[in-house]
């Protein structure tokens, strides 16, 4: 069972310590510095003051283990946020633990007051995440190129 943990936008070693390989990197957020640039991180999750970075909790019979990261974003559009940073453990991908996060992380944003809708950008040479995303309920907004923007309406 997985569950989120908030996490302080200035205590950035944990997900430093998942995001040490250059493609699992790339698949979080694309844009990102390799090696892990704390100045970059810290700057785009405090960039927007609804940002809500959590770090992903997995229960085990011998306690709780830190295996990925999630945020959801403040936007310009009211009333929406966006699902960004998402990082499973690559031994925890395939097992129907990425539709979950995307389940605890509607709720979350569920329980913010006013939120009416998600959205979030997969990329075409990323067909697993796309999958879970649709899974989850979330419908192609548009595409630009690789980008493929995609949004959940919360009413």
């Amino acid at each position: 069972m997985l569950s989120l943990v908030g996490n302080d936008p200035d205590n950035l070693s944990q997900i430093a310590s998942m995001l040490s390989n250059k493609d699992d990197m790339h698949l979080v957020w694309p844009e990102a510095r390799y090696s892990f640039d704390t100045d970059q991180w810290r700057e785009r999750p405090t960039a927007h003051p609804d940002n809500r970075s959590f770090l992903v909790a997995q229960e085990t019979p011998h306690g709780t283990n830190i295996v990925g990261h999630a945020a959801l974003m403040g936007t310009e559009v009211l009333q929406t946020f966006a699902v960004s940073y998402l990082y499973l453990d690559t031994e925890l991908r395939g097992k129907g633990l990425g539709r979950q996060l995307m389940g605890i992380l509607e709720a979350q944003a569920r329980g913010i007051q006013d939120i009416k809708a998600l959205r979030l950008r997969g990329r075409t040479y990323n067909p697993r995440a796309i999958h879970v995303y649709e899974t989850a309920g979330f419908s192609k907004a548009s595409q630009d190129g690789i980008l493929i923007s995609m949004c959940k309406e919360l009413t």
